[in-house]
């Protein structure tokens, strides 16, 4: 990483946990991206932390794209252990680094101000994007129970952010295979949901 982070700072990290990918992605397609529902469907068990989950479901779709130098809920706490940041998941690809922020948070609980609103989550992405991978890094925001507005839209790609909402998840693994710089069909084919 290049991060801008303390010297003696520690970093924590996960391996991606193997999951389904493909029935889930069937099962979401056919529950309507109701999480959940798709993950019990494909014999996940969810728990409490469907978020966390959604996080693994797609870092074993990135694996399942050829990509193996990613970790998992990337933790950086101080020498003192506080913490200092946290990435969902990070991973080399092509030379670059591409950090994916997993988020199954609704627009409504944003209007609700129960979750920090998308326009603040993209300015503080995009402070991340530069400070851990330089200007060459790729920064993309999952977001499948929500519509990114046009102004965010426009918001998330002046600050080289990526977005993929609600409308993208039928070609959820596809746009994150381009982010990535995987141009090969045979990859993401299987994984599409059709």
């Amino acid at each position: 990483l290049q991060a801008e982070i303390p010297k003696d700072a520690v970093i924590e990290t996960q391996n991606a946990k193997k999951l389904p990918v493909v029935e889930v992605a069937q099962a979401g397609l056919r529950c309507d991206w109701n999480w959940p529902r798709a993950f019990a469907e494909a014999g996940v068990k969810t728990g409490d932390r469907g978020g966390f989950l959604f996080e693994q479901f797609v870092a074993a779709g990135l694996i399942e794209l050829g990509i193996h130098n990613l970790a998992c809920n990337v933790l950086v706490k101080s020498a003192d252990g506080k913490p200092l940041q946290e990435l969902d998941i990070v991973c080399n690809t092509a030379g670059r680094i591409v950090v994916v922020d997993c988020k199954l948070r609704s627009e409504e609980e944003e209007q609700a101000g129960q979750v920090e609103a998308v326009t603040s989550q993209i300015r503080q992405a995009a402070t991340t994007r530069r400070s851990f991978g330089g200007l060459a890094a790729a920064y993309v925001m999952v977001r499948p129970n929500r519509v990114f507005a046009a102004p965010e839209r426009a918001l998330a790609s002046a600050n080289s952010i990526q977005v993929i909402d609600a409308t993208d998840c039928p070609r959820l693994f596809s746009k994150l295979a381009k982010v990535c710089s995987i141009r090969s069909e045979e990859h993401t084919s299987e994984l599409q949901s059709r």
